[in-house]
């Protein structure tokens, strides 16, 4: 058995981080996790007294600053491995290259986390368990991407106790879900783009749950923790008319609790609207970008156009759907007056 501690200095629950907790635990792995602003000056000490076998990151860009000082600082009274993995990790795998990171973990984790813990848990060599960058004597392995999995239903429900152990967050009315993972579309400024690429061939652009098992996990989050509200945090929530078909109806009569999700307003009809507002849809968030058509099919590659942006505002206002919007300011080649189209 190994013992796995994940830190992380963002006070939110991390789904990739959950889903990985859970398949260790499923594996005889142990695993906890501590938030550097829950435990203030007793951060480090926990850390020690743990006595940890693996110190993992899930970094995003910008918070990797901070991951890599918390490492410089570990690795003065410790000389456990220390893995970075998330979205930073998977696609700025240079990183290795920092002189207090081992490991990097590039895509999904569960299968190749839970292979390096057994190998540590062995006293075997881990320099090449695939989807792992790895460090020794200076010297760094750079290991193919494995073969994703695409059935979803195959790993366990993520484990949210190592997050709700701390009162904030078990206590926040708001918990995020993913019922999918991926999205086809090539948008420029976003990570599934190159994800898709890294992964051609080895696994499918999108995958979902099952409705059934979608539901499971919310139920049993319900039973066990506050929540009056559900963020589904799937990249295109309503891509797949038939499977919305299913699950919505389903998540009306089970879990019945308001929800939000991401939508694209390319993929907008008035049967989708109905079938959300009916469920318990009380907000949806989308993508615009930009204003300016030009910038968003030119840059961003966001193929999507004026009416079908206001057709879809007006089908959710119809509906009495709150809607927020994401967006992008500063463009290559975006000028004041294009700027100002976006605000």
């Amino acid at each position: 058995m190994a013992r796995v501690l994940f830190l992380q200095t963002i006070q939110f629950e991390f789904v990739g981080v959950m889903s990985i907790s859970a398949y260790l635990k499923k594996a005889g792995h142990q695993v906890d996790l501590l938030l550097e602003s829950e435990e203030g000056e007793d951060f480090f000490a926990k850390i020690k007294d743990y006595k940890p076998d693996l110190i993992a990151f899930s970094a995003m860009t910008g918070d990797h600053v901070r991951c890599l000082e918390i490492a410089e600082r570990i690795k003065r009274f410790s000389d456990v491995p220390i893995v970075m993995g998330g979205a930073h990790a998977t696609f700025f795998p240079e990183t290795i290259e920092h002189p207090n990171i081992d490991i990097i973990c590039r895509g999904e984790g569960e299968e190749a986390i839970a292979e390096l813990c057994n190998r540590i848990d062995e006293g075997e060599d881990y320099s090449n368990v695939r989807n792992l960058w790895v460090k020794r004597n200076g010297a760094i392995t750079k290991n193919e991407i494995g073969p994703g999995e695409n059935d979803l239903d195959q790993y366990p429900i993520p484990d949210r106790e190592v997050y709700y152990k701390y009162p904030y967050l078990r206590n926040y009315p708001t918990k995020p879900f993913m019922t999918a993972r991926g999205c086809p579309y090539l948008c420029s400024f976003c990570f599934n783009r190159d994800f898709n690429r890294m992964y051609h061939g080895k696994v499918k652009m999108l995958r979902r749950h099952s409705p059934e098992r979608a539901v499971e996990e919310m139920l049993e989050v319900k039973s066990k923790y506050p929540l009056k509200r559900l963020f589904i945090n799937d990249d295109i929530f309503i891509l797949d008319k038939e499977w919305l078909s299913e699950f919505l109806p389903l998540y009306g009569r089970e879990v019945n609790i308001p929800f939000a999700c991401n939508v694209r307003v390319n993929l907008v009809d008035e049967d989708k609207v109905r079938m959300l507002k009916k469920a318990g849809c009380y907000m949806v968030m989308f993508g615009i970008e930009s204003g300016d058509a030009e910038l968003r099919r030119n840059i961003l590659k966001k193929n999507i156009t004026d009416r079908q942006i206001y057709h879809a505002a007006e089908l959710f206002r119809k509906y009495d759907i709150r809607m927020k919007t994401f967006n992008i300011l500063g463009l290559p080649d975006e000028t004041l007056e294009k700027g100002l189209k976006t605000v």
